[in-house]
């Protein structure tokens, strides 16, 4: 899906990667699961803003 793009290391994650938590995730039985953490906080954060300023919101 991000072949061939230039995007920070920190932000995307290896296929092996992915394959190891989603296998921990079935294990575990959670429905969710974020790869690397910094994809937690932003989540985080962005559940927590208003739905009426989140749709005012370009991102």
């Amino acid at each position: 899906m991000t072949e061939g793009m230039d995007l920070p290391e920190k932000l995307t994650a290896e296929p092996q990667e992915v394959g190891g938590a989603v296998l921990k995730a079935v294990q575990k039985g959670r429905n969710v699961i974020y790869v690397r953490g910094i994809w937690w906080l932003v989540m985080a954060i962005i559940r927590n803003i208003p739905e009426p300023v989140f749709k005012k919101l370009k991102i």
